[in-house]
């Protein structure tokens, strides 16, 4: 299978189970194109190959003019970015998504997918710690967040072509 061959799953599955609604990014290294590819799926089943990098959730309209004007603005650019320099402006757009949109995600998770492996990246930011815990002020459990609230993250943000990271 390929990166294409998933998105046209994930958007065959939006399509045809009305229980599920979602916007999705579909993104990484497909070997028979021979490219990073983004694929963003609408809740609809529209699907779009994105060029360089691609926003979603309820969240991403607080960050789109922050992605945009922080950016490198072609592909050739990107490739002057390390994957920690792209992990950290990842994390940071979902951080100022998180801080303006109440619905999103209490903390930020990122993964990275490459030919030597994966790794998840977990920050906790303390706004956010306080944010879901003084939402709960008044519950029975404490100040605790069900997992259901800490478990939901509604904005992401998908790069592709920085430089090549070193072995996980």
């Amino acid at each position: 299978g390929t990166v294409t061959n998933a998105a046209k799953l994930l958007r065959s599955m939006l399509v045809n189970d009305q229980s599920m609604s979602a916007g999705l990014i579909c993104t990484g290294y497909d070997h028979v194109l021979k490219r990073g590819v983004i694929y963003s799926l609408s809740p609809s089943g529209s699907l779009f190959e994105l060029p360089v990098w691609a926003a979603g959730g309820s969240g991403s309209t607080y960050i789109l003019g922050h992605i945009d004007s922080h950016m490198p603005h072609g592909e050739d650019d990107m490739k002057h970015w390390e994957e920690k320099d792209a992990v950290e402006f990842v994390m940071n757009a979902i951080q100022l998504a998180i801080d303006r949109d109440g619905s999103s995600g209490g903390f930020v998770r990122v993964y990275v997918i490459n030919r030597w492996g994966k790794k998840s990246i977990v920050r906790y930011p303390r706004s956010s710690a306080q944010k879901l815990l003084s939402s709960n002020d008044n519950s029975d459990d404490g100040g605790i967040s069900s997992p259901s609230q800490n478990q939901r993250v509604f904005s992401s943000v998908s790069l592709k072509n920085f430089a090549s990271p070193s072995p996980i």
